[in-house]
């Protein structure tokens, strides 16, 4: 009981310097021991992964993974400089959330042409379109998927899914009106939310792209010239055939991609807040031991290549922390709550460096593993002026309009479907929901794509 009288004293600000002191050690304690733990069990994990992952085809990977295990075999051995290795583990850190942006937005782009191409393919298919259900009928069919949830929050979710994959057929100043509707939703929020839900958008709708995307992944800039230059409204079976295979072939490379540098930010995150809490640490647990054996095998195994040896030891190790892990988040979490009420308040020089600490190691033993710390003061909290408000939404709907101008029909369709089905829900009440699918469908008179989307409509309904 006595963490609990700590964290209510410190909330009725009494006796501050004893309860701060006491508090932020507990809290170094438990974030320290579940950062050795998750280590333990996903350095394990990522060793496995690795086995699998040519060096050579993956250079950039390659050099996180050789300084990071290098960083790792100096903190087991008490062999290193902690404030060279904390900005080293930073600085790898952000290179893996560079990429990840990166990848992110290759994901995006074949995500949009992929619709494009759906949408051809029963060009080169035989259709039984006939054979399907009219348009009202398969509105209905919509409508009774949408509403059979009661949740308001998973309505909307299943009204933004079907609006992704319905024809658009809108005109363009249908859609900008939309778009501007959309906006001013967060005409009353903060300037971080407007900024984050642009930022969606223009992401998702291929507007944005991040730094190093030009030359970063070769294999998946190739295929995005392939797919950006291809004459869609003349395409051929076998223009289709080749643009479908390559962007198949970009899905698993993201895929495989992307879980390598999630488990390697992971790791990154775990051993950054093991290094900026060491010097904290007061009691390191009955777990540390095993964790330390854990560890030490695959960092070992890592620069010899032999792990079978270590097998029967690590099953013991794996054994005696198990619960652990869970046992840990419970417990740091139950007090949790008052860290984010002392980032509110301004320390005193005494505790600014190791709260600071535990600042950014709540943030990294969380399952946010991408986000990134700012130093500066951007006021992401205050409320906009209207002429602020006005100026960020201007520049983003010209924007828009420049970055539409100049694609063809197909592309711009889908980019088109992208941001609309990302707007928060414009409809006033369910008639009108019901409307805007019934003349989606009905307005199109393209065969082959029809039969794409209630394909794909069918199959969302039918899961």
């Amino acid at each position: 009981m006595r963490m609990y009288n700590v964290v209510k004293e410190i909330s009725k600000k009494k006796n501050l310097s004893k309860n701060l002191s006491i508090y932020g050690n507990y809290m170094s304690d438990m974030y320290y021991r579940f950062a050795r733990v998750c280590l333990s069990m996903n350095y394990f994990t990522y060793f496995q992964m690795m086995e699998d992952i040519d060096k050579d085809k993956n250079a950039d990977i390659t050099a996180i993974h050789d300084e990071l295990n290098t960083i790792i075999k100096d903190l087991l051995n008490d062999d290193c400089n902690i404030t060279e290795a904390v900005d080293k583990l930073y600085n790898m850190r952000n290179k893996i959330i560079a990429t990840m942006k990166i990848l992110t937005s290759y994901a995006d782009i074949f995500d949009r042409y992929e619709y494009v191409l759906n949408r051809v393919e029963y060009r080169f298919k035989e259709s039984d379109i006939d054979n399907k259900d009219d348009d009202r009928e398969l509105t209905r069919k919509i409508m009774k998927y949408i509403l059979s949830d009661e949740d308001s929050a998973a309505i909307n979710m299943r009204i933004s899914e079907i609006i992704s994959e319905l024809p658009v057929r809108m005109t363009k100043a249908k859609f900008f009106e939309r778009l501007d509707e959309g906006i001013n939703v967060y005409r009353d929020t903060d300037r971080k939310s407007l900024n984050d839900f642009l930022y969606m958008i223009g992401t998702s709708a291929m507007m944005d792209l991040p730094d190093g995307f030009d030359d970063t992944f070769d294999e998946l800039h190739s295929i995005y010239k392939n797919v950006m230059e291809a004459d869609y409204d003349n395409i051929t079976e076998a223009d289709y055939d080749n643009l479908h295979s390559k962007i198949v072939f970009a899905a698993q490379f993201i895929q495989d991609s992307v879980s390598i540098y999630m488990m390697l930010a992971q790791i990154v995150n775990e051993v950054c807040a093991i290094a900026e809490l060491e010097e904290y640490v007061s009691d390191k647990g009955k777990e540390s031991e095993y964790c330390s054996k854990l560890i030490s095998y695959v960092n070992d195994a890592f620069f010899s290549g032999d792990f079978e040896a270590a097998d029967s030891a690590l099953e013991e190790c794996f054994m005696r922390i198990e619960g652990v892990q869970e046992m840990l988040h419970e417990k740091y979490m139950t007090f949790e709550y008052q860290l984010d009420e002392l980032k509110k308040e301004t320390l005193s020089e005494e505790f600014k460096p190791l709260y600071n600490k535990l600042f950014k190691a709540q943030v990294l033993v969380s399952d946010s593993l991408f986000v990134e710390f700012n130093d500066n003061n951007t006021n992401d909290d205050e409320k906009l002026s209207d002429d602020e408000f006005a100026d960020i939404k201007k520049k983003f709907m010209e924007k828009t309009q420049t970055f539409l101008s100049d694609k063809p029909r197909a592309v711009k369709r889908a980019v088109m479907s992208v941001i609309i089905a990302s707007l928060p829900t414009f409809f006033n009440n369910i008639e009108e929901l019901q409307d805007y699918i019934y003349s989606s469908l009905e307005s199109c008179r393209d065969k082959a794509e029809k039969t794409a989307v209630v394909e794909l409509i069918n199959m969302i309904i039918s899961e």
